[in-house]
């Protein structure tokens, strides 16, 4: 392995996350926002459970859309707080959220939002939406990053290199890219790391990059390319293969 990288089983680890987590409890959630392109639910669905099986108490929910789990407890918003406990015992899911009639769930009303994110240890939001594409530029509403959030996680797959903009990259528009111009590492680095790009609104919170879709050799030489360039301007993340970190920048 390329010296400086190191391999981890648990993404929250590797992402340097995992700490804050396990000292959090409620009333006082460790609060991770996700953004950027595609893979997203899966990176979240993977710190959930490595949560879960750590006794934690996870609240996943959106500010966006987010599609219904197939497994796990969902809780619908039906207009009133719930009043029992949203959590029966410790290493617990919870997805929360509106009902819509595309069969998504959308975000929950600020007080119900605040009301269920006392009650959980960690609490896991999809900040961004994408429509499937692998990368994504923000517009000028978004992401939508709630204030308690403590630390963000902007996720890129690395199927989109090599790619014409118009078939990856979500609202290229918005970068002032043309529709047949190839998506790039230098131009995926730039993107990552630019406070009009995937750190849009991150402020002074916790920073990190996933690079999905780290299925090949191929890929993970472009991730240790796109790592160590992140790495000079201060940021640090994973390449990881469904959910799996492969490789720490």
């Amino acid at each position: 392995m390329p010296e400086g990288e190191k391999e981890y089983g648990c993404l929250l680890e590797a992402l340097d996350f995992w700490e804050s987590c396990l000292r959090s409890e409620a009333p006082s959630p460790y609060v991770i926002a996700l953004v950027g392109g595609g893979g997203k639910t899966t990176v979240m669905g993977n710190l959930a459970k490595e949560l879960e099986q750590a006794g934690k108490r996870v609240l996943v929910t959106t500010t966006t859309h987010i599609w219904v789990p197939e497994a796990g407890k969902v809780m619908l918003w039906t207009e009133e707080l719930p009043e029992i406990p949203l959590f029966s015992e410790k290493g617990e899911i919870i997805t929360a959220g509106r009902k819509e009639k595309s069969g998504k769930l959308a975000a929950l009303p600020p007080q119900a939002l605040k009301y269920m994110m006392s009650q959980a240890d960690v609490v896991l939001v999809e900040a961004d939406g994408s429509k499937r594409k692998p990368v994504k530029v923000p517009a000028g509403h978004e992401p939508v990053i709630p204030a308690e959030t403590d630390g963000v996680i902007a996720c890129m797959g690395l199927s989109a290199l090599g790619k014409q903009a118009k078939d990856v990259l979500f609202r290229l528009e918005c970068w002032g890219i043309e529709s047949e111009e190839r998506l790039t590492e230098e131009l995926a680095v730039e993107i990552l790391a630019s406070e009009a790009g995937s750190r849009k609104y991150v402020g002074d919170r916790r920073y990190r990059v996933v690079l999905n879709q780290c299925d090949g050799e191929k890929e993970r030489e472009a991730a240790r390319r796109m790592g160590r360039a992140l790495r000079k301007q201060g940021i640090h993340g994973a390449a990881v293969s469904w959910g799996i970190p492969m490789e720490i920048f």
